[in-house]
């Protein structure tokens, strides 16, 4: 899915330098009926839409968001992945602007947080909260998950990506240059990611040869063959981790 990017004009992404172990926060995927629908959301919530050749990209400070055609099994919410997060420099003004363009506000305004979800088309919900400290007006922030086992998936995290374990707020989280992973504790049961408008998850490595040896020593299985192509502008490889997330990695993101 992601060859598409090979033929991304320039234009950066501000992906995060990676960590110790080589690794970034990159992408989020989507699968939509109307990707055409699905991009005017992301447009709309302060993205800029980058020419692609094959599927509608839109770039945030610090991720891309990527969108696929396809029919979808759900939203993210009832999935391991419930929800991606942004913070805006203004959460009121930014909510007021999100209503004119016909956003759909899934849970309403908290004076409290400063915060509040929107749901894309595709039925990804998107939480953003303020931070009147940002330079710009919006920036990503953290993927949520919703797990039975809150530490467990930390622990899976903090090995396989070299994640910095800690807290925010209440819950048991992880950082990633990019972005905060943050486990929460599930009510319900949840399904895999795979087939919902939030298909999968992705992280940009550094040296995806040298990653996908170490997968492999650790006994990782891949849904996708690693087959790192030297030369070429965007190298891929998918796995599932134990708790259902669809994950890309990715070589060549950063360039954008």
């Amino acid at each position: 899915m992601l060859l598409a990017l090979a033929f991304l004009a320039p234009s950066r992404a501000q992906i995060a330098p990676p960590n110790q172990m080589g690794v970034s926060m990159g992408h989020l995927h989507s699968f939509a009926k109307d990707t055409e629908a699905e991009k005017n959301f992301w447009v709309a919530l302060g993205g800029v839409a980058v020419s692609s050749g094959r599927m509608p990209v839109i770039k945030f400070p610090g991720i891309l968001v990527l969108i696929n055609q396809g029919d979808t099994s759900g939203g993210s919410a009832g999935s391991v992945v419930n929800h991606a997060g942004f913070l805006v420099k203004d959460a009121k003004a930014s909510l007021t602007k999100w209503k004119e363009a016909g956003l759909a506000v899934a849970t309403p305004f908290n004076a409290s947080n400063q915060g509040a979800f929107l749901l894309s088309p595709a039925g990804i919900r998107v939480e953003f909260n303020e931070d009147a400290s940002l330079k710009g007006p919006i920036v990503f922030h953290h993927i949520q998950w919703a797990t039975a086992d809150p530490a467990a998936i930390q622990a899976w995290y903090v090995k396989t990506f070299g994640a910095v374990p800690g807290k925010r707020k209440n819950f048991t989280a992880a950082d990633v240059p990019g972005a905060n992973l943050t486990f929460d504790q599930a009510t319900a049961p949840t399904v895999g990611t795979k087939g919902r408008g939030l298909d999968h998850i992705g992280f940009e490595i550094q040296d995806l040869a040298s990653f996908c040896k170490k997968l492999e020593a650790d006994g990782q299985k891949f849904d996708m063959p690693c087959n790192p192509r030297p030369g070429a502008a965007t190298s891929i490889t998918y796995i599932t981790d134990p708790f259902g997330t669809y994950i890309e990695l990715t070589q060549g993101l950063n360039r954008y």
